[in-house]
């Protein structure tokens, strides 16, 4: 008979065990879609924003550079 419950016993923390899995598994994904990815798509933006800024300076250096070049500023 102690064999039996010693098996019943082992059977119960066998499902105990996969279940834990499952729900550690879905903490994870939770994780992911919850804090992470939101946190990736914010570093994404800020990235996306610097480039933006830059190009606009870029812009204002090239029409700087024109300004000159056409003044004839630059030439001796």
């Amino acid at each position: 008979m102690e064999g039996s419950e010693d098996k019943r016993m082992l059977g119960y923390l066998d499902l105990l065990v996969k279940a834990l899995e499952r729900v550690g598994a879905l903490a994870l994904v939770a994780y992911i879609l919850i804090v992470w990815m939101p946190e990736q798509n914010r570093k994404i933006d800020q990235v996306s924003m610097a480039q933006a800024q830059q190009a606009v300076v870029l812009e204002r250096v090239v029409q700087i550079l024109e300004r000159i070049d056409r003044s004839n500023l630059g030439r001796p």
